[in-house]
């Protein structure tokens, strides 16, 4: 699944340059801030709008030389679900491609092109990119809001 993964596309863009498992707004200071990464892994990632801070790490990380566009993979070895590419984040199952656009939104702001998405490598590899990262990072952002709300309301 791994030669699959990798192997599934080539590259056409000189200068592209990839890193795997790149972690992000992390709050431990044993994390390397190595300037190989493509950003520093200690900056906070805010959801927009909320006081919430996002930790992780990106599977796969392909920036485009200057900076000008930036590609982040979650590879899947699971079951692909029933039309995987009618999947926006799935009443919040599905929210690692939005929160690697967020985080790559914020730590790489120069960067205007992101594009976000999900390969499965179960069977025959696909991919299934995130149609409109900005816009699910709002719906993801609303939805957090008005779960606090309705939270704060309950124990009020």
């Amino acid at each position: 699944m791994s030669l699959a993964g990798l192997t599934l596309e080539k590259f056409t863009e000189t200068g592209t340059r990839s890193w795997t498992e790149v972690p992000f707004g992390q709050t431990d200071k044993q994390v390397s801030t190595s300037p190989e990464l493509p950003w520093n892994p200690t900056v906070p990632v805010l959801v927009p709008g909320t006081a919430v801070t996002i930790h992780g790490s990106i599977d796969r990380v392909d920036l485009r030389a200057g900076g000008v566009a930036v590609r982040v993979t979650d590879y899947k070895t699971g079951e692909r679900p029933p039309d995987p590419g009618k999947i926006v984040i799935a009443g919040g199952a599905e929210l690692q491609r939005a929160l690697y656009a967020l985080a790559c939104r914020q730590l790489l702001s120069e960067t205007s092109a992101i594009r976000s998405r999900l390969i499965y490598l179960k069977d025959r590899p696909e991919i299934f990119p995130l149609i409109d990262p900005d816009q699910t990072i709002q719906q993801v952002s609303k939805f957090d809001r008005s779960t606090r709300r309705t939270a704060m309301t309950r124990v009020a």
